[in-house]
């Protein structure tokens, strides 16, 4: 009976953001070799789990750092320097706490520059700066949401917008001034940006994935978020998000042409949470099924159709990424004793082992949580985390190798 009121008060702890009654581990569970990137009495992170922060060359690691109010630094540390110092390079307020400001290095020919969301001259756009020069000019007149592989083209959204309906994504320095009450308008959405030309184009309008919905309902809201070009191809996605005010409501998965045209709705049985492409048509996406559980489902991006099924090796949500052609790292949310997991998981044998654990103090949930955000670097020899040292944001790079972790599992 004692059992059971103690787990009915550390769900409502949880639910609540207040201390736990269960058993607590403050340590952080880490393989030997892991770096810690932290400031005293400062924030350190990056953001997403779909850009990798370590440098084309490997030698540093790209971090946005904020000391007090909200203007956030946009920096880096070198890897190898034993001192850990920060080395600043701008600052923005153009950010948030899940994604920082979209900063990724440079594409091809570019290692050396950093790409972020800031303002130049007055004017909210994307930034390139170049380490080695100092020079800062701006690639967009907005801001970018994502850039292809080439870095010749960006995506975009209304990030005031995105801001209103889910504030831990948009930008709470950008006004939603256009349409703030139309649901689903024919003057926004998803944006092509040609980056030699900074010419953008509206490619899908909210009003046409409304239409696409094909629900007619004056009283849902529509937005867009997790704009994406598809690996290799000529394709883009986004999620497309119907809401009433103040609730998430339906996420779907929808991939078009880069000209707008070709809708396909994608896990349309699913409320779409996360995704990692594979390849240029399977796509893995974690999300709420009608039965109430997480499931994470392969989808053919071409068909719509689903090709399998790894709820028996994913059992919780969280942010995945494909390393290998059987192989995946993701991590999960904060467990009822604040413990935050990162895994890899083999598809091949069905098998998942733990690679770190942290801890993750209660006051960090909501739209200021600190999720592990996993990113397995361009080198293939670590992965790179969010995670919380002393009270303040910090990033750990953990050694991993996913070709010897496959081979390990055998």
């Amino acid at each position: 009976m004692l059992y059971r009121y103690l787990r009915r008060l550390s769900k409502l702890a949880r639910r609540w953001s207040l201390p736990t009654l269960l058993p607590i581990d403050k340590q952080h569970r880490v393989p030997q070799g892991t770096r810690f990137f932290a400031e005293k009495e400062a924030h350190v992170f990056f953001g997403y789990y779909d850009i990798d922060p370590i440098s084309p060359d490997g030698t540093k690691l790209l971090a946005c750092r904020l000391k007090e109010g909200s203007v956030l630094e946009i920096g880096y540390f070198e890897l190898d320097n034993p001192t850990r110092a920060y080395r600043a390079i701008g600052t923005t307020i153009a950010w948030n706490w899940q994604q920082g400001c979209r900063a990724r290095w440079g594409g091809p020919g570019h290692g050396s520059t950093i790409v972020f969301n800031g303002y130049l001259n007055d004017r909210l756009c994307a930034i390139s700066h170049d380490v080695e020069t100092g020079d800062a000019k701006a690639i967009s007149t907005v801001p970018l949401y994502a850039i292809d592989e080439t870095f010749r083209f960006g995506l975009t959204l209304d990030f005031g917008r995105l801001f209103r309906f889910r504030p831990g994504y948009g930008y709470s320095s950008v006004a939603e001034q256009r349409f703030p009450d139309d649901t689903a308008p024919r003057g926004e959405g998803v944006w092509l940006v040609d980056l030699s030309t900074q010419a953008k184009k509206l490619v899908v309008s909210l009003k046409e994935l409304a239409d696409f919905y094909g629900k007619d309902d004056e009283a849902l809201c529509h937005y867009v978020n997790h704009l994406d070009f598809v690996p290799n191809s000529t394709r883009i996605q986004m999620f497309h998000i119907v809401s009433q005010e103040g609730a998430k409501g339906v996420v779907r998965l929808i991939t078009a042409d880069r000209g707008g045209g070709n809708l396909c709705s994608i896990a349309s049985d699913l409320r779409a949470s996360h995704y990692t492409w594979t390849d240029d048509r399977r796509v893995l996406v974690t999300g709420l099924a009608p039965d109430k559980r997480c499931h994470f489902d392969i989808f053919d991006e071409g068909t719509g159709a689903k090709i399998a099924a790894l709820g028996d090796i994913f059992t919780e949500d969280g942010h995945p990424s494909a390393v290998t052609n059987c192989g995946w790292i993701s991590d999960t949310y904060p467990d009822k004793r604040q413990r935050q997991h990162l895994y890899y998981a083999n598809t091949r044998d069905r098998q998942r082992k733990t690679v770190a654990s942290f801890h993750s103090p209660g006051e960090y949930r909501g739209d200021e949580r600190c999720d592990l955000h996993p990113r397995y670097s361009r080198q293939k020899r670590a992965i790179v985390v969010d995670c919380i040292v002393n009270g303040y944001r910090a990033m750990a790079v953990i050694p991993f190798n996913a070709e010897n972790a496959a081979e390990d599992s055998r």
